[in-house]
């Protein structure tokens, strides 16, 4: 169920363009902490402009997404010495 906050707000000048603030509570609801560095992606129609912050997973985490399998030992992946290694 989705739960829709509406609140109106005003578009001001910022710069050579303009903006709006966001409240705290309608970013709350969204999963979005104001204090860390967010990227959203912009989707405009004839009549609203939607926001939807971006995945946050990151590089390892998409490439490992669907890995299934479990941890290697150490003599699994080191099989003979390969090059002038200290033995420990």
């Amino acid at each position: 169920m989705k739960i829709m906050l509406v609140r109106a707000t005003k578009l001001k000048k910022w710069g050579n363009s303009q903006g709006i603030i966001l409240p705290k509570e309608i970013l709350k609801q969204a999963g979005v902490v104001a204090l860390e560095d967010v990227s959203f992606d912009i989707i405009s129609t004839r009549h609203e402009i939607i926001l939807k912050p971006k995945n946050k997973t990151t590089r390892m985490e998409k490439l490992f997404e669907n890995y299934t399998g479990g941890h290697l030992n150490d003599s699994e992946i080191i099989q003979n010495s390969v090059g002038e290694e200290f033995d420990l």
